[in-house]
């Protein structure tokens, strides 16, 4: 039962995504650092984030094709001066949080993966937050 929700939202998804191709308005970043977003390990390198629609955001990497991300709307207490993307940092693990657009409060969050909420509960030391600054150009 569990892989047939998966799989209707896996379409669901994927529907959203060709439907709404045209909203999407992509980014680089270059990551100096290897990641957990989501299930998935990213190596360090330059990615290409776009938003196919509101709750998704996809990342070309490297070494990905495509990797595709749920996300929720989340408000920061002050808008951030440059567009960023931020990363949990569990002692030398680094995990995909959230991307920032530059003079908005709101931004967008990965859901906590599996992997980040079973390394923090085996840490004492609550994360720390690091912030890698996108390009400001978007690509055309």
């Amino acid at each position: 039962m569990k892989n047939r929700i998966l799989a209707i939202v896996g379409v669901a998804l994927l529907a959203a995504v060709s439907a709404s191709a045209q909203y999407s308005q992509a980014t680089r970043v270059k990551v100096p650092f290897s990641f957990q977003a989501g299930d998935q390990h990213m190596p360090a390198g330059m990615y290409l984030i776009t938003q196919p629609s509101t709750d998704v955001i996809r990342l070309d990497g490297p070494s990905t094709v495509g990797v595709i991300f749920l996300t929720h709307q989340e408000r920061a207490r002050k808008a951030h001066d440059k567009a960023c993307v931020t990363f949990h940092r569990v002692g030398e693990r680094y995990f995909l949080k959230g991307i920032w657009s530059a003079n908005e409060r709101d931004g967008m969050e990965l859901y906590p993966s599996r992997a980040e909420k079973e390394t923090l509960e085996a840490t004492i030391h609550p994360p720390n937050l690091t912030t890698v600054a996108l390009n400001s150009e978007p690509e055309r």
